[in-house]
């Protein structure tokens, strides 16, 4: 299946893969599978890695979907969502990957994986002090703020 996704239940994480060629239609169906699995939960971060796929958006309705999946996808998520592309990824492609992250509140788009995974570690550190009451919202501590590079 060039879809797939992984439940880390010891680490609390959701990992979602695309390694192949693939559809809208498939992305979405491995949404829906995700999401109604006995031991997923929604507060979990989301680790979507879309380095692999491959996709064509052949026509205006494919926008129309990628509109409907990440009303569908966020009304099912609650926790941080990071998105991996491949750098070298074609415009419209990306255009549509970024409109879809976009949309989803507290994701963000990186063509880095080992950035993507640092971001998710911060923002997932960051939302436990705050529940805690051990650190201050701020305009600062927002989980989209453009992370910082490795090695900074």
């Amino acid at each position: 299946m060039p879809t797939d996704f992984h439940i880390d239940t010891s680490e609390e994480l959701i990992s979602i893969t695309v390694d192949a060629d693939t559809t809208i239609e498939e992305f979405q169906q491995t949404v829906n599978t995700l999401t109604q699995a006995s031991h997923y939960c929604a507060q979990w971060p989301h680790l979507v890695d879309l380095r692999a796929m491959k996709i064509e958006f052949a026509n205006p309705s494919d926008t129309r979907t990628i509109e409907e999946l990440s009303v569908e996808y966020r009304s099912r998520v609650n926790g941080n969502v990071a998105v991996v592309i491949a750098a070298d990824i074609d415009p419209l492609t990306c255009a549509n990957i970024f409109h879809f992250t976009c949309s989803v509140e507290a994701a963000e788009l990186f063509d880095d994986y080992a950035l993507a995974i640092k971001w998710l570690i911060k923002s997932e550190l960051r939302r436990g002090l705050q529940a805690l009451g051990g650190e201050p919202e701020s305009s600062s501590n927002k989980p989209h703020d453009y992370p910082e590079q490795i090695g900074t």
